[in-house]
């Protein structure tokens, strides 16, 4: 086992928790420096050192596989491509040369608001 990898871990360990009591300390860096006899420059080399190792220690993310579902018979759907998110509707009503796409997330008023203009168009 290398030492000088494992000082140097238990020496960031302890500056994870020094970071943790600044912080629950409720003092600015500054302040807290000054009643710890730490400069500030040392402080933040210090963080920076603790957030290096955490991101060589956090897990590398996993990623799946999203199989969209297959239509239902007779029901015709648009999905608008968006990365952050895709509308895929619950309902599709077609009426002549409209269409209403609603989901499970779409306002009861909304929908009522929609059904009354097309009843009185």
């Amino acid at each position: 086992m290398d030492t000088s990898l494992t000082v140097r871990n238990m020496r960031r360990q302890a500056w994870a928790l020094m970071l943790r009591e600044q912080s629950a300390s409720g003092l600015s860096v500054r302040e807290w420096c000054r009643q710890n006899h730490l400069s500030v420059k040392a402080f933040y080399y210090r963080r920076r050192q603790v957030q290096t190792m955490v991101l060589e220690t956090a897990e590398k993310p996993e990623f799946a596989e999203l199989v969209m579902p297959e239509p239902v018979s007779g029901m015709t759907s648009r999905i608008v491509s968006n990365p952050v998110y895709s509308f895929v509707p619950l309902l599709t009503i077609t009426a002549g040369d409209m269409t209403i796409s609603v989901t499970r997330d779409t306002p009861r008023q909304l929908i009522a608001d929609v059904l009354e203009v097309i009843r009185n168009a």
